[in-house]
């Protein structure tokens, strides 16, 4: 669950009912990895795997399992003689090609079904947006002033476009999601997020669900 939560929430990856399948095997690799760190528990104290405390092992030796003996490279004039990195490497490489795949596809999906018609229908603007994901980036203390500078000036150059206004949302938003600044259009996004989870609404929904939000 914490690899669920981490690859949604910091690489910004979209879960998709049909890639259920990769998010099991690549969640099968990492409880792998999670054992060979958890059978060393072994040969610790009897007194620290008792009670509470022996939960608290278990969970950290769960959590830095792939970290400690997956993740990590011992390279050495461009060869790993980290064995087990090398194998780690080798079953989740194909796993998370699928899963980014997917993810990209129903996020192309998401923009082209929900936010481009949504956009037609008038109920996402550009200018809107605009200005909810500039006050996000005015605010995030973190940011460098370059990156800030470099995004507003995106914005600004795709209000200036002279493109249609779907286009214009379409390209916001999809920004917005590929920096992980999604919470800064939630408001506005929210009546049309069910698409992201594979199901589908059309335009007349949507705006059936915008109108019931704004009206209660």
């Amino acid at each position: 669950m914490l690899l669920l939560a981490e690859q949604l929430r910091r690489q910004h990856l979209w879960y998709w009912v049909p890639a259920t399948l990769w998010w099991v095997l690549r969640l099968i690799v990492e409880v792998a990895y999670a054992l060979v760190l958890t059978l060393g528990l072994r040969h610790l104290p009897d007194n620290l795997l008792d009670g509470s405390g022996g939960i608290f092992v278990g969970i950290v030796a769960g959590i830095a399992g792939p970290r400690v003996f997956g993740r990590p490279q011992l390279a050495f004039h461009g060869i790993n003689f980290n064995v087990i990195n090398a194998a780690y490497v080798r079953l989740t490489k194909p796993l998370d090609e699928e899963i980014d795949e997917s993810s990209a596809e129903v996020e192309r999906l998401y923009i082209n079904e929900v936010v481009r018609p949504a956009a037609r229908e008038g109920l996402l603007v550009p200018d809107d947006i605009a200005d909810d994901f500039k006050q996000h980036l005015s605010g995030r203390r973190l940011m460098s002033d370059a990156d800030r500078i470099a995004r507003l000036a995106y914005i600004q150059a795709i209000l200036d476009d002279e493109i249609p206004d779907d286009e214009k949302v379409a390209a916001l938003v999809f920004r917005v999601y590929q920096i992980g600044a999604y919470r800064a259009l939630q408001g506005r996004l929210k009546p049309l997020r069910r698409r992201r989870y594979g199901v589908k609404l059309t335009a007349e929904k949507i705006g059936r669900l915008f109108k019931r939000k704004t009206s209660s």
